[in-house]
């Protein structure tokens, strides 16, 4: 049962509210999902960057995906797929050759 800290509806914590819609699994599988199209973002923007180098919509593509794989939404999404999901994806990202 979630503590109610009297939050406005809409500002609850996403790992509060998702594991009352979802069972585990599926929240492993949406985490996964919603990681993986981030990456294929990433690199379709790397290869238009290849062709296009000063491809701005590339370049803000990448800068949005890597921010993504910083931020708090990632830690939440890691929580549900551990194994899974890297700690440091930016760390991999550096790895993959485009």
């Amino acid at each position: 049962m979630r503590k109610n800290k009297s939050k406005k509806p809409g500002q609850e914590n996403i790992a509060e509210v998702l594991p009352d819609v979802l069972d585990r699994r599926g929240s492993g599988m949406l985490a996964v999902g919603i990681v993986r199209q981030a990456m294929k973002e990433w690199k379709e923007a790397k290869a238009m960057l290849k062709k296009v180098p000063d491809d701005m919509d590339s370049l803000e593509i990448i800068r949005e995906v890597e921010i993504f794989f910083r931020s708090p939404w990632y830690r939440t999404l890691r929580e549900f797929a551990p194994d899974v999901l890297p700690k440091n994806m930016n760390e991999k990202l550096k790895e993959i050759d485009v």
